[in-house]
């Protein structure tokens, strides 16, 4: 079999699933760097409140797959890691939520990228309903 036949029949799943791993672990290794700058964010509760989404990032992409930490040998066998992941994110969760609802109405969407049943930016459910009809 040809190296390109290889990588295109037998190992092509395993570079796909490699490749969504490298960008999640790069996507998280840069937020936690944001955060952690000097001078980055200066607000010391959004700092804590983005810290918090960092962290349920990273637990949500670990708790996704965590095979390669068994692999490697940072997971030992017989440990429920994954009932402590699933724990962290719980609590991350219950953390976040008082301040959920700023944190999505501070990125300014659109009504047509955010479309709901329940209305439109100025709470006019009738004509956004008409719109859609």
């Amino acid at each position: 079999m040809s190296k390109k036949d290889f990588v295109n029949s037998v190992a092509a799943l395993d570079i796909v699933k490699a490749s969504q791993d490298h960008i999640h672990l790069v996507m998280y290794t840069m937020f936690a760097r944001k955060l952690s700058q000097v001078g980055g964010i200066k607000c010391k509760k959004l700092k804590v409140i983005m810290t918090r989404l960092c962290l349920l990032y990273g637990l949500v992409q670990l708790n996704k797959d965590c095979r390669a930490c068994y692999e490697s040998g940072y997971f030992k066998k017989g440990v429920a890691y994954s009932s402590l992941i699933l724990d962290g994110i719980k609590q991350l969760c219950k953390e976040i939520r008082p301040d959920a609802v700023n944190l999505v109405e501070c990125n300014s969407a659109t009504d047509d990228t955010l479309q709901s049943a329940i209305g439109n930016s100025y709470g006019d459910i009738y004509e956004t309903h008409l719109r859609w009809a």
